[in-house]
Parts: structure tokens; C-alpha cells; sequence
């Protein structure tokens, strides 16, 4: 029987990278894991940076990574808000 894969949610800031700074040995453990049939997806309550910039950051250090697999406070309040308040056009974000 084939094994199934894992979710793995993985914390950005501490957990993959310290400041400007990749945490050593996380990206190759997580291509292995990706490698082994394990789906990665990358969560953060930083609001700072756009998904886009968080996939050069990953791909830079070498984890695998696209902008799908990337949820952040923002995009999870957004895809909640589309969802349950679909009448709300603008949301202030502090």
C-alpha cells in the first residue's frame, strides 16, 4: 500500500528563518519531505510582505515552494471575508 503524505504547516519567521538569516539544514529537510510525496504549506502572521516576495525569500534558501502555498494573516482574513462577508469592499488592516 502506498504511503500517504503529510501536511506539514510550517511557520516562517523562527521556524524556516531567523531575521535575514535560513534556520540551517530546514530547506533540504523540506525538499526531502517534498520528495517523499509531503505537502508543505508555508503560514505566517507577518503581514509585512506581499506572497510573492516570500517565494523568492523560500526559493532563495532553497525549500520548494509556489505563491499557493503561501498563507499569511491578510490572504487567510481575505479568503475568509470572501466567504462569509462577501459584501465588504475595503478592510483596514492593523
Amino acid at each position: 500500500m502506498p504511503s500517504i503524505g503529510l501536511l506539514l504547516l510550517v511557520d516562517l519567521d523562527g521556524v524556516l528563518y531567523r531575521g535575514a538569516s535560513p534556520v540551517p539544514g530546514v530547506a533540504e529537510v523540506l525538499a526531502a519531505r517534498a520528495r517523499a510525496g509531503d505537502d508543505i504549506v508555508y503560514v505566517t502572521n507577518n503581514s509585512m510582505w506581499y506572497r510573492a516576495e516570500y517565494v523568492d525569500r523560500i526559493a532563495g534558501m532553497g525549500a520548494p515552494v509556489t505563491a499557493d502555498r503561501i498563507v499569511s494573516s491578510p490572504r487567510a482574513t481575505a479568503l475568509y471575508l470572501v466567504d462569509h462577508a462577501p459584501s465588504v469592499s475595503h478592510v483596514l488592516t492593523v
